[in-house]
Order: C-alpha cells, then sequence, then structure tokens
C-alpha cells in the first residue's frame, strides 16, 4: 500500500510539472513517434479480489509506442501488467495490450500537450489456484498530460473488460494511473539518402545528384538558369539563355556551316531609309558576338546590300552606311574592330528578283563573310 501511494503522488507531482515544463526538442525537430516505459497504479476491480474481496491498489509496468498520423493525432499501441492482492493466498495477475488514438490539445507555448485518448483490445486475468483463468476484449478511455513530441507524460484512464467470461459474468472494470518518459523515434526517417545535407522526411527533392547546391527544402540551385544545377555547374555566371552542355559550360557557336563562307543574318533590320538598327536585331546580333568570341581567329566581313529601289550610288551608300552600322554594334560589344571589315554592295549582289516585293525584301539583307582560309 505504501508503494502505490508513493506512486499516485509521483504521478501528481508529474502532471503538475509537466504544466510549466520547458519544450523536450526543439522545434523543427519532432520525432515521428515516441517509444518509452510505463509504470503507475493500478486499481483492480473488487471482483478481481477473490470471494468477498475489495478493490485492490497495486504497482503498475509496461511499455509504450506511439506513431505521429497528423499535427495533433497519435497513433499508439501499449501493454501493462499489474499483480494484485486478493482473499486467497495468491495474487491476481493481469496482462492488458491495447492499440488506440490520441487526440492533442497543445496547452501555452505548445511545450505541453493535454490529451484526450481511446483504445481498444484485450486483457489476459491470470487467477489463484482453483480459480479459472480468463481472457476478455477490452476497451478503455483516458487523459493526460504530455511534453510535446517525446518526454514525460502523466495518465489516467478506466478500462472496461467486457464480456462475460470467468467470474461468473461479473462486470469489471480498472483504473490506472500512469507516468511514463518516452524517447523520440527518429532513425529511419532522419536518413538523407542522397546525401544533400537535408533529411528524407523534410527533402521535397529527393535524388539530388552528388554534389548538387539545394535550398532549405532540399531542392537543387541553378542561379544562372541553365539547367545545370549550382555545385556541379562548371562554368557558373553563365549568361541567359545561352545553350551549355552536360557540364554547364557554353556550346561553342558556329557561325559558319562547313564548306559555306557566307552567312545571312536574318532579323538583322533597319529603319526605313536609314542606317538605324530597329531593336529587334540586338538580339540577333549578341548571338553573332557570343560566336565571335568563341572563335577568335576568325575575320569576317560585314557586307550590306539593297533592293534597287532608288539609284545604284545612293543604295551603295545606304548599304555602305548599314554594314558599318553592324560593325560598330560589335565592336561596342567586345569585338575587336581588327577583326571586321564593313562594305556597302548596294543592289549590286540580288539573291532573287527585284520584280516582287517578297523578292525585294530578301534582297535587302546584312551578310556576314568569312576572310581568309
Amino acid at each position: 500500500m505504501r508503494q502505490s501511494g508513493l506512486a499516485i503522488f509521483a504521478v501528481l507531482v508529474a502532471s503538475l510539472a509537466l504544466l510549466n515544463a520547458p519544450p523536450a526538442l526543439a522545434k523543427g525537430h519532432e520525432p515521428l513517434g515516441d517509444a518509452g516505459p510505463l509504470f503507475g497504479v493500478n486499481f483492480a476491480d473488487k471482483d478481481l479480489g477473490g470471494p468477498g474481496g475489495s478493490s485492490d491498489q497495486s504497482l503498475l509496468i509496461g511499455l509504450r509506442v506511439a506513431r505521429r498520423i497528423a499535427p495533433r493525432w497519435n497513433w499508439f499501441a501499449d501493454g501493462t501488467y499489474a499483480q494484485s492482492g486478493t482473499t486467497l493466498l495468491e495474487d491476481v495477475k493481469v496482462i492488458e495490450g491495447r492499440i488506440g488514438f490520441e487526440r492533442l490539445y497543445p496547452l501555452g507555448q505548445g511545450a505541453t500537450n493535454f490529451f484526450l485518448a481511446g483504445a481498444l483490445g484485450g486483457a489476459d486475468v491470470n487467477n489463484p489456484s482453483g480459480m479459472e483463468d480468463f481472457g476478455r476484449p477490452l476497451a478503455s478511455i483516458g487523459a493526460g498530460f504530455a511534453q510535446a513530441g517525446h518526454g514525460w507524460r502523466t495518465e489516467a484512464r478506466v478500462g472496461d473488460l467486457a464480456g462475460n467470461r470467468g467470474l461468473n459474468g461479473a462486470d469489471i472494470a480498472n483504473v490506472q494511473l500512469i507516468v511514463a518518459y518516452t524517447f523520440g523515434l527518429y532513425a529511419l526517417e532522419d536518413e538523407d539518402s542522397d546525401g544533400d545535407g537535408v533529411i528524407n522526411s523534410k527533402d521535397k527533392c529527393p535524388n539530388t545528384p552528388k554534389g548538387a547546391f539545394v535550398d532549405a527544402r532540399g531542392c537543387p540551385l541553378d542561379s544562372d538558369g541553365d539547367g545545370v544545377w549550382d555545385g556541379i555547374d562548371e562554368c557558373p555566371n553563365t549568361p541567359r539563355g545561352v545553350a551549355v552542355d552536360s557540364k554547364g559550360c557554353p556550346i561553342k557557336k558556329v557561325l559558319f556551316e562547313p564548306n559555306k563562307k557566307k552567312l545571312i543574318l536574318e532579323g538583322v533590320n533597319f529603319e526605313f531609309d536609314s542606317a538605324k538598327l530597329t531593336s529587334d536585331s540586338y538580339a540577333v546580333l549578341d548571338r553573332v558576338v557570343l560566336a565571335l568570341q568563341d572563335w577568335p581567329d576568325i575575320r569576317v566581313e560585314v557586307g550590306g546590300h539593297t533592293d534597287s529601289i532608288a539609284s545604284d550610288e545612293y543604295n551603295r551608300d545606304l548599304s555602305d552606311r548599314r554594314a558599318k552600322a553592324v560593325r560598330d554594334y560589335l565592336v561596342s560589344r567586345g569585338i575587336e574592330r581588327s577583326r571586321l571589315e564593313a562594305k556597302g554592295y548596294g543592289e549590286s549582289e540580288p539573291i532573287t528578283t527585284n520584280d516582287t516585293d517578297a523578292g525585294r525584301a530578301k534582297n535587302r539583307r546584312v551578310e556576314l563573310k568569312k576572310l581568309g582560309d
């Protein structure tokens, strides 16, 4: 009796302490579940006390395991053992096992939860010699306090042994006061399968390639937007839109097709009767700049061409000014002037008829011609 009294006192003190307990772990590192030993006091139903018996208090021990299934819900399973006195010479031994659910209600800053629990299971009753052993289904409800995640917990619960087996079908209900300390379950989920420094349970992008830099969610970073992850990109800071190889390095631009020395710059246009480039021409010329940078030994001529409208002299002057405008833009983007020549051909080298609008549009053009071998 003295031992059970101390156990009751311990349960009450633990319950009060939990109301002011600090968190058992840092926020953001909550375990997926918990497991640990149980101990406390079992108040056995008087019908378990033997003929003429009364309710008996005895120590209780057990084991619990739980799994978080939602932010405020746990699934749990536990088993307990209690040995209570009877009016006979021997004690009655009761083994209980149950599976159930807990609903958590955070208190204060969330360091402690109040909870309600319900479970179903079974009980095995081993009576003193001369009395029949029996088993019954079990239903229980409980309430208590528990540190968030894992740690200390207390609970008061009532278990009803349903059915009519044993003790002439007497109703049996046991009351238990329990205190426990549980340990967080992390191991399986806290692995980092892809080695990116973010554990599996928090990794939103599993199977990240080895060496890639990731954000807090475990997703790869691509600072230059070239499709090759930071950390394995051997050419970081590649300009936007530049095609790259598997290492993240720009693919060398081919300026002239094999066995050809001329290239028409489709998309390079000028304002009407002017040598001023239109704004949509710059993107085309920027690609020419990149290609010339990839091939630093190549020299080119920028040739300007017109249709046959206006005089030959006028067209030659206009085409010359347009060729120089293209050359000057390439120089402004870093290409050495010594690599570039500019020449106006006027209407002298048409590539199609000048008798139609479509033909004249094709003849108004800028060509690059490879110089030397």
